[in-house]
């Protein structure tokens, strides 16, 4: 006689196995990464981007650091977030420059 236990365990296996064949392959990640580092070059709007991204972003979000300078000539650095959809990183956000930020009271 099979055990509960043991035919949980078996789903529970089977549920992280096929999990795992989920998973983005080496060159899915570095599209991606081309992708999120061209939309946040131009959404940054900035001469000479500088991008430092976050390797696999969060469950639901490309991230990304760009710093350049600004049309007026000062440099800033900005974070900038994509929406990752099955179809690509998509609804490109950028921050106010960080040199903008306030502290938290």
């Amino acid at each position: 006689m099979t055990s509960c236990y043991t035919i949980a365990g078996l789903l529970l296996a089977g549920l992280v196995l096929a999990g795992g064949s989920q998973a983005a392959s080496p060159d899915a990640w570095t599209e991606f990464r081309a992708q999120v580092a061209a939309r946040c070059a131009t959404a940054a709007d900035l001469k000479t981007p500088y991008i430092r991204l976050d390797p696999f972003g969060t469950a639901s979000y490309g991230v990304a650091r760009v710093t350049g300078i600004q049309p007026d000539g000062h440099w800033a650095t900005v974070v900038c977030v994509l929406r990752k959809t099955p179809d690509g990183p998509v609804d490109v956000e950028v921050s106010a420059p960080l040199q903008d930020w306030v502290a938290a009271q």
